[in-house]
């Protein structure tokens, strides 16, 4: 999936096949970071500073706290008298349907409720200052919260890890309780020593063009062992412009899907009905995801997105996989707020046969099929052929839940022990709940195994970089104006 600013992008050129924007976010063990995606590497540590997601209209309340705006469902109690909020906003269906999905735990505090976080180190829950310094808070057993003091190693006690992770499990993140085992090295297999991107439009920007000689560029010098190949679907006569620019990429090997098998096998299949519609239709995202996967599946290796930049240095790829596991990269922010980050799937690694593939391929033809039946809304058929009349919070969350981010996020959840561990930790964290910096060995190897290309996508601003990237930038604006 193409990531690009600003929205669902449509295309004809397949320039814009993404479905969610980038944002800065850092992964649930650490600061918010600068960089355009949320890392996994070091752990999620809050601190003041990073205030939880703001209300939509902040209420007046003592000693500037902001309030709880628009929580329209059922509260429950967590522990003495705090309240776990779980918001539902749900608009009528033929605008959008968005489903808020994250909690938000308060307290009541001088006859109001004041948003808390859960600083589980400590087992005391703090509250946010307008200011950004944190506010603790402490219940005698009384249902009346007091101010007290940050905690200390020396005037609190510490929990140990695994304290921690029976209260996670009390607090209902069972998976996220327990850090899942990693397959030992004897059950592992070498991944395919090839990468793959595809490209079902024409002419390519000079952007794309640029990454896409990045990419070969930077195999080439730190891993000639991997081949690099991009799968495109049109032929010498019918893109000459596209072809022209392919064959100036340095490294690359361009591949026809046609003559591919997997893709002949899927072109005669019931569900290439999906990709026939959407291609006609120019929503480029679904098609371009429906092709990766079933390469994926079919040929195993590393998959990237040809707007991901992949920075090589001490960290290394991936080198084997255990049958039936996927390693991706990082988390990305939802467009919509209080909703649960999903899994950036721009770039994965598999070994060929994986059935979980074959699980993500299955779920997105059954998706399609619900989103197209008789009994859906008939607003859905009209928005699908008509990508300019879709609503864009409708046409972000539908895409993405049909072959997107969500989709594959909820499958490897479902069938990928270890990422759902991952997966639930960072729910906890937006949630409000605070594992803390000495938790990360715990959770380390699973970081290290599941997101292997975390540390690898991160920026890298060096004279070298900005060199290639300068030259990669020229070689494609020379190559489009062919």
């Amino acid at each position: 999936m193409l990531r690009t600013a600003g929205g669902p992008q449509k295309q004809a050129d397949g320039s814009g096949l993404g479905l969610l924007p980038d944002h800065t976010l850092a992964f649930a063990f650490m600061l918010p970071s600068t960089s355009n995606v949320r890392s996994t590497a070091t752990p999620i540590v809050t601190q003041p500073g990073t205030p939880p997601t703001p209300p939509s209209s902040p209420v007046s309340l003592p000693d500037d706290f902001d309030g709880i705006a628009n929580v329209t469902s059922a509260a429950k109690s967590i522990g003495r008298s705090a309240i776990a909020h779980r918001q539902t906003d749900e608009l009528d269906a033929i605008e959008a349907v968005r489903k808020r999905e994250t909690l938000v735990f308060a307290i009541r505090f001088e006859g109001n409720e004041v948003p808390v976080r859960l600083d589980l180190t400590y087992d005391a829950w703090y509250g946010m200052r307008r200011s950004g310094e944190r506010q603790y808070f402490r219940n005698d057993g009384a249902d009346v919260w007091i101010k007290r003091a940050p905690p200390t190693p020396a005037s609190d006690p510490v929990l140990s890890i695994a304290q921690r992770q029976r209260r996670l499990m009390r607090m209902g993140y069972r998976s996220a309780a327990r850090a899942a085992p990693v397959p030992p090295e004897n059950v592992r297999t070498p991944l395919p020593r090839v990468a793959h991107a595809v490209w079902l439009g024409g002419k390519l920007s000079t952007e794309i063009f640029a990454n896409l000689a990045w990419w070969g560029r930077r195999f080439e010098k730190a891993s000639p062992a991997y081949a690099v190949q991009i799968y495109v679907l049109k032929t010498q006569a019918q893109a000459p412009s596209l072809h022209r620019q392919l064959a100036c990429l340095p490294n690359v090997t361009v591949k026809l899907l046609t003559e591919q098998p997997f893709f002949r096998t899927y072109a005669a299949s019931p569900s290439f009905a999906m990709f026939r519609e959407l291609t006609a239709a120019k929503y480029w995202s679904a098609p371009h995801d429906a092709i990766r996967y079933r390469l994926l599946h079919a040929l195993g290796g590393i998959l990237f997105d040809p707007l991901d930049k992949l920075r090589f240095g001490a960290q290394t790829l991936p080198d084997a996989l255990a049958f039936g596991d996927v390693t991706v990269g990082v988390f990305l922010l939802p467009t919509l707020q209080r909703q649960h980050s999903p899994l950036h799937v721009g770039i994965m690694a598999s070994l060929p046969g994986n059935p979980v593939m074959e699980v993500i391929n299955d779920t997105m033809w059954q998706k399609w099929r619900r989103m197209t039946c008789d009994d859906a809304n008939p607003r859905y058929r009209e928005w699908l052929s008509a990508p300019t009349k879709a609503p864009d919070v409708w046409l972000t969350r539908a895409l993405s839940e049909l072959c997107g981010p969500h989709l594959v996020s909820n499958v490897l959840c479902d069938w990928v022990p270890g990422i759902r561990t991952m997966v639930e930790l960072m729910k906890a964290h937006e949630d409000g709940v605070e594992m803390g910096a000495d938790a990360q060995p715990e959770y380390a190897p699973l970081m290290d195994y599941y997101f292997a290309f975390d540390n690898l996508m991160a920026s890298v601003d060096s004279a070298d970089d900005r060199r290639d990237i300068n030259a990669d930038l020229k070689m494609g604006a020379l190559a489009r104006a062919e």
